[in-house]
């Protein structure tokens, strides 16, 4: 992304521009580098941010951020590009392990059946 990143600054024409700005903003939300992901996203057009590529990160930041991780879980199936199935892998196994860490903190004990 950093040799990318002057290129498109310069405005570059690139067909796969947004579908690049995306997979960085999955990778960022894997890697929960917030911080990151929020200053990319200061950087886009508003016509860039509804791109499915991008918006679809976006979502899922959004559903993460109110604890929709039902939502998270089914965007699997809505992924933009086969490209994004890596990183939702990953985004799913942290899902279920912030929802196993919750559950540990929230129940002293509780039978297989109600996991």
């Amino acid at each position: 992304m950093a040799q990318l990143k002057p290129t498109y600054s310069r405005g570059a024409r690139s067909d796969r521009k947004c579908h690049v700005l995306g997979l960085n903003l999955m990778f960022l939300l894997v890697e929960n580098r917030l911080s990151e992901f929020h200053s990319e996203l200061e950087l886009l057009t508003e016509t860039e941010a509804t791109n499915k590529f991008i918006s679809f990160p976006i979502q899922l930041e959004r559903q993460l951020m109110v604890g929709s991780y039902d939502e998270v879980l089914s965007a699997h199936s809505r992924i933009p590009d086969p490209s994004y199935g890596f990183f939702m892998d990953n985004l799913l196994q942290t899902v279920r392990d912030s929802i196993a860490d919750c559950l540990e903190v929230s129940y002293k004990e509780m039978k297989i059946e109600d996991a």
